[in-house]
């Protein structure tokens, strides 16, 4: 999501901060269900980031995108919520209920709640429901059939499989590559 609006955003997308809101935003949790532990989630960002040597106002920043709740209504919130949200299809995978037990409407992404629905056209749009399922299919791949590492750098494999491995099957989420 931030590589596609990163051409629409007028500021620089922090890609680094929003990877680090999205891998700590269920980092506090202590139970399935409705999530209780956001702060603490944000809090535990918020301490890896001062301890990677990150000043403490953009510590809270990157942190505080994990937070529903947020006074800041931007894109880089809306990018960290809406992977949360995706990210409940996981939950369901083994059972195979990801897809149908997700809620589509929860998801700002390309919506009419979305921050840029004003200004996207409706070709774009239209690639909501492509985006949905292309994300179920990673998501059931990832689960079910795990990417063997050839490296330590997991988010370089996963650029290799969407751009050799399997492009066909995801030409929308390896257009945003």
């Amino acid at each position: 999501m931030t590589r596609f609006y990163a051409p629409i955003v007028k500021e620089t997308l922090d890609f680094k901060g929003i990877r680090i809101a999205v891998s700590f935003h269920d980092a506090g949790r202590e139970g399935n269900g409705k999530d209780l532990w956001e702060k603490q989630s944000a809090e535990l960002c918020f301490q890896y980031l001062l301890k990677n040597g990150e000043e403490e106002n953009y510590g809270r920043l990157v942190a505080n995108s994990i937070l529903r709740e947020s006074n800041n209504r931007s894109i880089t919130n809306q990018i960290v919520q809406d992977a949360d949200k995706l990210d409940i299809m996981r939950l369901f995978t083994n059972a195979h209920l990801g897809f149908e037990k997700f809620r589509k409407e929860a998801l700002l992404f390309l919506s009419d709640r979305d921050i840029f629905f004003d200004s996207l056209s409706n070709e774009i749009l239209e690639c909501r429901e492509q985006f949905i399922n292309e994300a179920w299919k990673f998501i059931y791949y990832t689960e079910n059939e795990p990417i063997a590492l050839g490296n330590q750098n997991i988010l370089d494999e996963y650029i290799y499989f969407f751009k050799e491995v399997r492009i066909d099957e995801f030409t929308l989420l390896s257009s945003f590559i």
